[in-house]
C-alpha cells in the first residue's frame, strides 16, 4: 500500500513532464517541425547515452560545476558578511543598502564582454560574473532574516545574562543561516545559469561553450542532449540542496 501511494504520487509530479516528452516525440516523429530544428526525443537520448557512454560529458559538466561552485563560494562568504553587518550596523547598512538596490536588478549578462576583457575568456571571468549574479540575493536574505528576529527575544536574552557574544552565536546566526539556505535556493540556480551563459558568450569550455560548438555544426540532437544535461544538473543539485538544508535547519522547519 505504501509502495503505491508512493508511485501514484511520483506519478502525479510528474505526469505533465511525461506528457511533454510524449508530445515531443510525437510532433517531432510526424515531421510537423523540421528535424534541424526539433529532433525527437528517442535520438535525443540516444545521443545522450551515448555521450555519457564514451565519457564525453565529464570534462565540460567537470568544468562548469567548477566554476559555479567557485564563485558561488566566494559570493556566499562575502554576502554573509556584508548581509549580517549590515543588519547589525547603521553605518555598514548606509553603506551596504545602496549597493544592494543597484546590483539586484543590473543585468549581469552585460556584464560578460567587460568580464572577459579585464579576466579573459577562461574560468576567472565565469567565476566573477557567478560571484557577481549570487552575492546580492545572498546578502539580502541574511540581512533580511537577522533583521527580522524580534527585538523581545534579543532583550530576553540580555535580561538572562546573555553576552553580546551569546547573542550573536545562539540568536542572530542561527536566523541569519535559515536567511542563508533560502538566499542560497535561489542562487544556485543563477549560478549555473550564469556559467553556461559566460560560456556561451564566451567560450574558454563548458557546457555551454560546448553546446554552441555543436550548434554551429547544426548537430541538433547533441544540442538537445547538452541542455537536457543542464536541466537535470539543475533540478539535481536543487534536490540536493533541499536534502542539506532539512539537515540542517530541521530545528526551523519545525517551527
Amino acid at each position: 500500500m505504501n509502495m503505491t501511494a508512493r508511485l501514484r504520487g511520483a506519478f502525479a509530479a510528474s505526469y505533465s513532464l511525461i506528457l511533454v516528452c510524449l508530445l515531443w516525440e510525437a510532433v517531432a516523429g510526424a515531421g510537423l517541425i523540421r528535424e534541424v530544428f526539433l529532433p525527437r526525443l528517442s535520438v535525443v537520448l540516444e545521443r545522450l547515452f551515448a555521450m555519457i557512454a564514451d565519457g564525453s560529458l565529464i570534462e565540460p559538466i567537470a568544468v562548469s560545476i567548477a566554476r559555479s561552485a567557485a564563485g558561488l563560494a566566494i559570493a556566499v562568504v562575502v554576502g554573509s558578511i556584508l548581509g549580517f553587518l549590515s543588519a547589525r550596523s547603521r553605518i555598514v547598512d548606509l553603506l551596504v543598502s545602496p549597493l544592494l538596490s543597484i546590483g539586484q536588478p543590473l543585468p549581469k549578462v552585460a556584464l560578460i564582454p567587460i568580464l572577459i576583457l579585464w579576466l579573459g575568456v577562461y574560468s576567472s571571468s565565469k567565476v566573477a560574473l557567478v560571484f557577481i549574479t549570487c552575492v546580492f540575493p545572498i546578502a539580502i536574505s541574511v540581512q533580511a532574516a537577522a533583521c527580522a528576529v524580534p527585538k523581545i527575544l534579543l532583550w530576553s536574552s540580555r535580561s538572562l545574562g546573555a553576552s553580546e557574544f551569546d547573542v550573536i552565536r545562539s540568536v542572530l546566526l542561527p536566523a541569519s543561516l535559515a536567511g542563508l539556505m533560502s538566499g542560497l535556493r535561489v542562487a544556485l540556480p543563477l549560478a549555473l545559469l550564469a556559467t553556461f551563459t559566460a560560456e556561451m558568450i564566451g567560450g574558454g569550455g563548458g557546457l555551454g561553450a560546448a553546446l554552441m560548438y555543436s550548434q554551429r555544426l547544426f548537430d541538433t540532437p547533441t544540442v538537445y542532449a547538452y541542455l537536457l544535461v543542464m536541466l537535470l544538473m539543475g533540478i539535481g543539485l536543487d534536490q540536493l540542496f533541499l536534502r542539506l538544508r532539512h539537515r540542517l535547519l530541521r530545528w526551523d522547519e519545525e517551527k
